[in-house]
């Protein structure tokens, strides 16, 4: 299974370029486009599902180095930067683009580039799969709810998909990483409140013990899915935060694998990270086994 990769393409017309690449791109690559600056910025704001943005130097001209500056500063979205004749090119200083290309560009030439950038493949199918199915499952079994289950993407931001959500961490021997759910603190209580949760305990700490359950059943599942891949778990101490706007920053750079299922109560936002790593010493005897309850 192969995840989408969600590329905004900015550019104030669809340049030869982007056309190729939309007619004959990969099939993994989702492709939207902005024709301007303040379009662009609209969509990170209102959180769309986005990989990475191509800032079409050439056709957006002298609009594109204060374009790259504003997205530069507000987020930590991967930015490829594609010049052109006439491309006045921004001030790299204060941050590096992920790429830069010159027009024109080919298809080839595009995910030449942009998978390395996206870390492509380094989530293998069956953890994927395992994700989506835990996602799916814990909103039909637990919440008795038929839902619209997006396809796997790629997220390389720290950008919250919700104003409150929930992170579980875990380590093995092999890898060190988290699951995170996310969603609208109205929607996970108006769903706590169907299943039994007491109103009087108000929207938030139900909305967090509603994202609290989802976490643990998810984890569960992916360590009997994927222990051959990532050993025994060994669960952390669960975080929650709440509030809008927020941005979760890692100084490790794998993308996440997220999965977005919605039906008319609204979306709940799952995502999981990991990274490599290799644990030397005795075992925290403080650390939970996947499957423990964990109290939010």
């Amino acid at each position: 299974m192969e995840t989408q990769k969600h590329i905004l393409i900015v550019s104030r017309r669809v340049s030869e370029s982007a056309r190729l690449l939309t007619e004959g791109g990969p099939e993994d690559f989702l492709f939207h486009f902005a024709e301007t600056p303040n379009a662009a910025l609209r969509m990170v704001r209102e959180k769309w599902p986005i990989s990475l943005v191509v800032l079409d130097g050439g056709l957006l001209g002298p609009q594109a180095p204060n374009l790259y500056a504003r997205l530069g500063k507000e987020n930590d979205l991967p930015l490829l930067w594609v010049g052109g004749e006439g491309a006045e090119e921004p001030d790299f200083s204060f941050r590096e683009p992920a790429g830069t290309l010159d027009e024109p560009v080919s298809a080839e030439e595009f995910a030449e580039v942009v998978r390395p950038i996206l870390h492509d493949g380094f989530y293998p199918a069956s953890l994927i799969q395992s994700l989506l199915s835990a996602s799916n499952s814990v909103m039909t079994t637990t919440f008795q709810r038929s839902l619209e289950i997006g396809v796997p993407w790629l997220k390389l931001s720290g950008m919250v998909y919700g104003n409150v959500c929930a992170l579980l961490p875990f380590r093995t021997e092999r890898v060190l990483g988290h699951v995170l759910c996310a969603g609208e603190r109205e929607h996970l209580a108006d769903l706590g409140v169907e299943i039994g949760f007491d109103p009087g305990e108000g929207d938030r700490r139900i909305a967090q013990s509603v994202l609290a359950e989802i976490s643990n059943v998810i984890i569960g599942r992916l360590a009997m899915d994927c222990a051959n891949l990532l050993g025994e778990m060994r669960m952390g101490l669960p975080l929650v935060f709440a509030g809008d706007g927020m941005d979760l920053h890692s100084a490790d750079k794998r993308p996440s694998v997220c999965v977005d299922v919605e039906d008319e109560w609204g979306k709940l936002h799952c995502e999981f990270l990991f990274q490599r790593a290799q644990l030397e010493g005795d075992e925290d005897p403080e650390m939970a086994t996947a499957g423990d309850v964990l109290l939010f």
